[in-house]
């Protein structure tokens, strides 16, 4: 679901900086996807799990500066899915720096 999100026109045009898009809430977001068919029928998904990644990831966006297709790149979401759980981390930037960390490091 992240991943189709992440390829969607309207993330593309807020990572460049288009107002219109960028103003456009991940909630809405997330319902559009949920729509539009892009998910496979009867693939279920922890629902609170994937609000938190939404959260890691747009921590990523805005206070570390990345963009979504390059975070989505280097921290998968298959992998953040099954490698981290909000119940284990202290924060939203604790668990992003040190879920990048991780990637970037098994990548080097």
């Amino acid at each position: 679901m992240i991943a189709a999100y992440a390829g969607r026109e309207e993330r593309r045009k807020a990572d460049a900086g288009c107002a219109n898009h960028i103003l456009i809430q991940p909630i809405a977001m997330f319902r559009r996807i949920l729509e539009d068919g892009t998910i496979p029928k009867g693939e279920e998904a922890d629902r609170g799990i994937l609000h938190w990644m939404a959260d890691l990831y747009l921590y990523g966006r805005y206070e570390e500066g990345h963009t979504f297709s390059e975070m989505v790149r280097v921290v998968p979401p298959g992998w953040l899915y099954t490698h981290f759980s909000p119940l284990h981390e202290t924060s939203i930037s604790n668990g992003w720096r040190k879920a990048w960390g991780k990637c970037i490091g098994e990548k080097a």
